[in-house]
């Protein structure tokens, strides 16, 4: 498998140093679970890709960890 075909992993931090996200790359597009927090470091979404395109349920939640969405995704279009 050549470079260009590896599933890389990528995060990002907010400006204050936390973990903001954290997902896979794979062609340079989003693949895989992808995972977002709140600046104080609480878990805020759940997205799932299939090479860059949303597929399966994104789930939001509040400070509380209390689901305040859930939107299921096929091949990118909401269902």
């Amino acid at each position: 498998m050549n470079r260009h075909n590896q599933l890389v992993t990528l995060s990002t931090n907010h400006p204050n140093g936390s973990l903001q996200s954290m997902g896979s790359l794979l062609k340079g597009k989003k693949h895989g679970i992808w995972n977002h927090y709140y600046p104080n470091g609480h878990f805020q979404r759940h997205e799932n890709y299939k090479m860059g395109v949303l597929d399966g349920v994104v789930k939001e939640y509040d400070l509380e960890f209390r689901v305040v969405s859930s939107i299921k995704y096929k091949d990118g279009e909401r269902v």
